[in-house]
């Protein structure tokens, strides 16, 4: 028998998770960033190629199991956040078939985004659907509303993979032409993953 508590997160630890995630996303305007245009951030088993254009990161650990990557769109462009998060936690037990994977992959996402809409006006979000992010099953859902006055809408994905969650999000202005919000969107969506753990991943 699957157990459950292998494919869902502590609710009282995700809500403090997502809420400090939200606001690791508020301090970007502070300028914090080093340039790092058009490099390849690694986090986990995951890679992406950035978009040019993008400045990070801003890393933060809000917990010993947790690593946040944030990239903001240069100043002279259209606002565009690209987020980039990894969970340690106990590895989904193998038999886990792709419906019930799916259905937990979706449980997390859906828990990321109640979080983070609790800081956004007239939040709307699209139902989770199955998509591929390299090889890896993954869930996806595109949100709006409004952020600090301004329409803003975003994608978020999330991916359950060994002993890790991955989740991805791009998210900026929604008024405006957002060539940076596409490009964000693009890099997530032909992102990789290392068929192996490192080694240094294998032994925490």
């Amino acid at each position: 028998m699957l157990d459950q508590a292998h494919l869902k997160l502590d609710m009282r630890f995700l809500r403090t998770f997502s809420t400090r995630l939200a606001r690791c996303c508020l301090l970007i305007g502070l300028g914090v960033m080093a340039g790092l245009a058009g490099a390849t951030t690694q986090i986990g088993r995951s890679q992406l190629e950035l978009p040019k254009g993008f400045d990070g990161p801003h890393r933060s650990y809000p917990n010993k199991s947790t690593e946040v990557l944030v990239y903001v769109s240069d100043q002279a462009a259209t606002p565009a956040i690209l987020q980039v998060a990894h969970v340690k936690l106990p590895a989904v037990p193998p038999e886990a078939t792709k419906e019930v994977r799916f259905s937990a992959t979706s449980n997390f996402l859906q828990g990321f985004l109640r979080s983070f809409g609790a800081n956004v006006d007239g939040f709307r979000v699209t139902e989770p659907e199955q998509v591929l992010l390299g090889d890896q099953l993954a869930a996806r859902a595109s949100w709006h509303g409004g952020m600090k006055g301004a329409p803003a809408k975003g994608v978020m994905y999330l991916v359950v993979l060994g002993q890790g969650v991955y989740c991805f999000h791009a998210f900026g202005r929604a008024d405006v032409a957002n060539p940076q919000l596409a490009s964000a969107i693009d890099a997530v969506e032909v992102l990789r993953f290392h068929a192996h753990p490192k080694e240094s991943e294998e032994r925490n």
